[in-house]
């Protein structure tokens, strides 16, 4: 069990080391060709609403929100998408639908787009 843990450890460890190589390659190639673009998303912690310290509101039933942020490493713009958990939750076909939306929101004239994981 432990040294299982141990090697997922370490692929995880590799797998974020390649990515900031290919991070570091492609961001330089995205500043320079237009038909480039470099992003970086991430999923950040889910908010609890109402957010309140009163105890009586601090433990009754709370909506979760999620946000899915997509940062471009040439214009060093952010975009945001946020979504309650009514409207869905934070698995692969949330993160997919708005990596699609993302990128057809891109002009014609950008060809290759590498997302950093």
């Amino acid at each position: 069990m432990k040294k299982r843990r141990k090697e997922k450890n370490e692929a995880h460890i590799e797998r974020k080391e390649r990515a900031r190589e290919e991070k570091m390659t492609d961001k330089p190639r995205a500043v320079v060709d237009p038909s480039v673009h470099v992003v970086t998303f991430d999923l950040d912690a889910v908010l609890s609403t109402p957010c309140s310290l009163v105890s009586q509101v601090y433990y009754e039933r709370k909506l979760s929100s999620y946000n899915l942020s997509v940062y471009s490493l040439r214009s060093k713009r952010g975009i945001y998408y946020v979504w309650d958990e009514s409207e869905g939750g934070s698995g692969a076909c949330e993160m997919g639908t708005c990596l699609i939306m993302y990128l057809r929101s891109l002009p014609q004239s950008i060809k290759h787009c590498h997302p950093i994981l």
